[in-house]
Order: C-alpha cells, then sequence, then structure tokens
C-alpha cells in the first residue's frame, strides 16, 4: 500500500523525487552489493519516504484514499494510522485530507475525537430495513417479522449486499417447509462477515454438484467464472451462452453449422444455476443487451 502512494505522488509530482533521493541512493548502494539482483525496498525504508511528505510543498493538496482499511494486515495496522493520522495533522506546506473506508475495527474508537467518522451503518439503516422487510414480509411469519429485522440490522455493517444474500438463503430455507422457529435459527448459523457467506456459498456449490449426473453443472461453472472474471469487458448473455454451447476437452467435438450450434445453446436460466448466486444479469442503460456480472469478486 506505502508502495502504491508513494509511486503515485511521484507519477504525478516528479519533482517530488527530492524526498525520495536519499534512500533511493541508498537503495541503489545495496542494488549493486547485490551484483544487480532486484532489491525490495523494505517497510522501513518506505515509511521513512512517507513520513517524509510531512514536508510536501508541490501542491496546495494532497487527497490520499484508502479502501478496505480492515482488511490490512493487523500487524501494522497501527503504525500505518499512525502515520496517516500525523501526516495530515502535522503538515504545515500544503493541505492534506486522508480517507479511509472501513468495515468497524476497534483500532477507530480511539481516534474518535481527533477524525471525522462516519459510520456506513447509521447512514444506511432505513434502507436496510426496507430491504431486510422486502424479504421477510414474504416468508409470511408475523411473530418472526420483528426479531429477525433487528437481528439483521445490527448484524450488516451497513451492507446492502449481506442482507440480500441472507434474504435469498432465507427464502430457499423456507421453501423446504420450516417452522418459523427453524428459520430464525437458521438466520443466526449465517455468516455474518461476507467472506464467511462466500466460503459457504463455495461449499454449498461443491456439495451440489458432487453426483456423477451433475458433473456437467460444475463443468458449465467453473466455465462460466473462467470468462466472466478474466474478461476485459462485461460479457453479453449471448456470448457467456455461446460459450457454453462450444464442448471443451480432447475428444470434444464441434460442429460450426448454424443449426447444429443453436440446440446447443443453453438458456439464460444456465447463468443463474451454475453461478451460485455470485453472477447478476443487468440490463445496461441505453442498450438492448443484458451483461453478466460478478458482483461479489470485486474485492
Amino acid at each position: 500500500m506505502l508502495r502504491s502512494i508513494l509511486y503515485d505522488i511521484l507519477h504525478q509530482h516528479e519533482a517530488s523525487f527530492y524526498l525520495f533521493q536519499s534512500e533511493y541512493r541508498r537503495q541503489a548502494v545495496l542494488q549493486d552489493r547485490c551484483r544487480g539482483n532486484h532489491v525490495e525496498w523494505s517497510y522501513e525504508s518506505m515509511r521513512s519516504v512517507f513520513s517524509s511528505l510531512q514536508n510536501h510543498t508541490l501542491a496546495e493538496r494532497l487527497y490520499i484514499i484508502i479502501d478496505a482499511f480492515d482488511e490490512s494486515d493487523e500487524k501494522y495496522r497501527r503504525d500505518i494510522f499512525n502515520l496517516l493520522s500525523s501526516l495530515y495533522s502535522e503538515t504545515k506546506c500544503c493541505v492534506v485530507k486522508v480517507l479511509i473506508a472501513s468495515r468497524p475495527v476497534a483500532l477507530f474508537d480511539r481516534y474518535r475525537s481527533q477524525s471525522h467518522i462516519i459510520s456506513l451503518q447509521d447512514e444506511t439503516k432505513s434502507d436496510i430495513s426496507r430491504l431486510a422487510g422486502s424479504y421477510l414480509e414474504r416468508l409470511q411469519f408475523p411473530g418472526f417479522l420483528d426479531r429477525a429485522m433487528e437481528y439483521i440490522v445490527e448484524n450488516a455493517q451497513g451492507l446492502l449486499l449481506w442482507v440480500k444474500l441472507v434474504g435469498e438463503e432465507l427464502l430457499a430455507y423456507d421453501e423446504e417447509g420450516r417452522s418459523e422457529e427453524d428459520i430464525f435459527e437458521f438466520l443466526r448459523s449465517l455468516p455474518t462477515e461476507l467472506e464467511g457467506f462466500y466460503e459457504r456459498m463455495f461449499d454449498k456449490m461443491r456439495r451440489n454438484r458432487a453426483d456423477l449426473r451433475d458433473r456437467a453443472d460444475l463443468r458449465d461453472g467453473v466455465k462460466i467464472f473462467r470468462f466472466v472474471l478474466f474478461a476485459c469487458r462485461s460479457l453479453t448473455v449471448s456470448e457467456l451462452l455461446h460459450t457454453l454451447g462450444i464442448p471443451d476437452g480432447p475428444d470434444s467435438k464441434f460442429t460450426a453449422s448454424d443449426e447444429s450450434f443453436q440446440k446447443k445453446i443453453p438458456s439464460e436460466r444456465r447463468i443463474i444455476d451454475c453461478g451460485g448466486n455470485f453472477l447478476v444479469i443487468r440490463r445496461h442503460c441505453g442498450t438492448t443487451n443484458s451483461y453478466v456480472d460478478s458482483f461479489k469478486f470485486s474485492n
């Protein structure tokens, strides 16, 4: 992260090289001693250069935006936060703004009086309630609604995506004819972190495709993920369905005639069924095409 920030600053303000110069020369000496082998800048070296930004005079304003701070290594998190705090509070030569996006971490509570903190869960509470209500009302358990709503709002951490995933799981569980108490216990058993939810979804896909007759589903699911995740742009539904219509494997035979090919193209439902709830089909504004996005893999 420090390397990325320092690179961007140097790239946008080449004259800031004077802040890097002494450390750069020291690294060049190490490079010579290693006979040209690549030398990684140490954390301490990058930290030293980053601290020198307090003397930065090349721009009137410096904005540093950091996302997913909660996913950082706990070993360095406190030190990095102190480093950022000292940068924006002690810099005299220009205005420095540091914007940090993060799920709740205990570290922020200690600095609440020194920083302006916007809690996403407070800002989106009404939206969370409306979305949760749209799912819970379909369960037709009046006595279940209030306590389930309270639980979801309390654990959502401002994440509408988590609420949507929970709602879909509850509806599927309700279709099995479960009782009100069973559904609430099932709700409490669901992961409250997105990473845990994704792992659960993948495990569910593996369990559901364990049967020999379902290997085709697993094969198509893997193929879908390969194309969606590694494409340089969003794929249209037609493009993805056409890839599924083309057989793969060393013993596969493919006849390129229109008539035979059309018979091999599955329906749009195939994408959702094999995508394990990881994929979404969106209709982009101003076009007649629908596109497939892997909206849960953006992290």
